[in-house]
């Protein structure tokens, strides 16, 4: 789910069948941001679902989607 339009959004999960090896790692000189492999992404995300599903108890408020 993201807020992101479906024309933006969509050719961006299209590209994850491509592998990408990264032998360049001059960004994270540039970036504050820890840098994150897609394993350690993916439990990220899942968890903070998690905490969004347990916080929304309330039957009658919206769900997020992106369509």
């Amino acid at each position: 789910m993201t807020p992101v339009g479906a024309s933006l959004a969509r050719p961006l999960v299209e590209s994850l069948k491509h592998e990408s090896i990264v032998k360049d790692h001059s960004i994270e000189k540039i970036t504050p941001l820890k840098l994150r492999t897609f394993r350690e992404s993916l439990e990220y995300c899942l968890k903070e679902e998690n905490k969004y599903k347990k916080s929304s108890k309330n039957p009658n408020r919206k769900q997020r989607t992106s369509f």
